[in-house]
């Protein structure tokens, strides 16, 4: 049986991206299970299980047609995060975008930049996306200005929709069309 999954390796001056691995699977459970990183995402707010993490290794392997799922990479191969486009809809040529900087010592370092930069003139450029969008829950400001520095625009604001640390949360919404992007590193 041929493996369909997405074989694609994309390169930056300070990171490298490769698909995801079954051997990533000690450092994305360690990154799940951090308090500090899994209350700045907007995924599954729950400590995870070994067997756990490698399911969802499994399906981000998976092609499905829906999504690519990669794990970035210091130069020098060292794992430092994971990023993706997920809920892919060819019809309207559109992609949720996601990214996870899980090694604490590598943020507010370029990486995330970097990393948001290759995805988006993938995403443009080779998937032929239309419209990039994503969330991202307010307090985050790094994370929205980095989004904000590259072109995105706030869509909406989810009031209230999460809750992190025992208070509630508004959760922005940005988006980026091909025409608005900038192919700028």
């Amino acid at each position: 049986m041929m493996d369909h999954r997405l074989i694609v390796s994309l390169e930056g001056s300070l990171v490298r991206l490769r698909p995801v691995e079954a051997g990533d699977v000690d450092a994305a459970q360690s990154w799940h299970n951090d308090p500090a990183t899994r209350d700045s995402q907007l995924g599954y707010p729950f400590p995870v299980s070994r067997s756990m993490e490698e399911a969802w290794l499994a399906k981000a392997q998976r092609s499905d047609g829906r999504g690519a799922t990669f794990a970035i990479l210091r130069r020098g191969a060292q794992l430092i995060g994971f990023t993706m486009f997920d809920d892919i809809h060819w019809p309207a040529r559109s992609a949720r975008f996601g990214i996870t900087i899980g090694d604490g010592t590598a943020r507010r370092q370029g990486f995330g930049r970097e990393t948001l930069s290759l995805m988006l003139k993938y995403g443009f450029l080779s998937l032929g996306l239309e419209r990039v969008w994503l969330e991202v829950v307010a307090f985050n400001a790094p994370a929205v200005s980095l989004y904000e520095a590259a072109g995105f625009v706030r869509e909406g604001c989810l009031r209230s929709h999460a809750y992190v640390g025992g208070h509630r949360h508004d959760v922005l919404v940005l988006g980026l069309l091909r025409g608005e992007w900038r192919d700028s590193p």
